[in-house]
């Protein structure tokens, strides 16, 4: 599948072409795609350029076509401030509501369970650490959580941890962490395994 690039510019140049086959850089749009689809916050396009190893402005190019590919479906492209996000068509808003609610109300899965004792237990922690200690991608297990409201972002400068919520402990019945089931004692073989 070819998509052509008109060139707008005063110096009619040839138009560029992306053809989604062989290297990366002729596969940019499906990098980006899955790069923002797996994201959970906005992306620089400085860092995109950086990842996929192409300049700003070809990224720029690129992410234009794909909002146009998008005005027909369930997804589109946010673009403020140079930072870049996958997210839901409003126009399908009430769908993804009836979805959300439904999802809410049901129990967390086991998955969910184990990513939100890790937080608990051993947060606040980075995406990157908890799919370490896991060893499996978490990133849908973490919106999850956070749409419930049982973890959230702490982010200080560029790093994006993730930690437990009062809502977490309010549902628990609880007032701080340390009253979690063997939480001193976990706390305690931690620090010492570390020294």
């Amino acid at each position: 599948m070819n998509i052509k690039i008109m060139n707008n510019s005063k110096n009619k140049g040839p138009a560029k072409s992306f053809d989604f086959a062989g290297n990366p850089r002729n596969n940019l749009a499906a990098i980006l795609e899955a790069i923002l689809f797996v994201s959970t916050e906005e992306e620089s396009i400085e860092k995109l350029a950086q990842i996929t190893n192409v300049k700003a402005k070809d990224i720029k190019e690129t992410l234009a076509i794909m909002k146009k590919d998008c005005l027909q479906r369930g997804i589109m492209i946010l673009e403020h401030n140079d930072k870049i996000q996958m997210v839901t068509n409003p126009k399908y808003a009430s769908w993804i509501q009836k979805y959300q609610q439904k999802d809410l109300r049901e129990d967390l899965s086991l998955l969910a369970l184990e990513t939100l004792a890790i937080i608990a237990y051993k947060g606040p922690l980075s995406r990157y650490q908890i799919e370490e200690i896991r060893g499996v991608n978490s990133v849908f297990v973490l919106r999850n959580l956070l749409r419930r409201g049982l973890v959230e972002r702490k982010i200080q400068g560029k790093k994006i941890e993730y930690q437990i919520t009062t809502d977490f402990l309010r549902h628990l019945g609880l007032t701080q962490a340390s009253e979690l089931p063997k939480y001193n004692e976990f706390k305690e073989k931690e620090s010492g395994t570390r020294s």
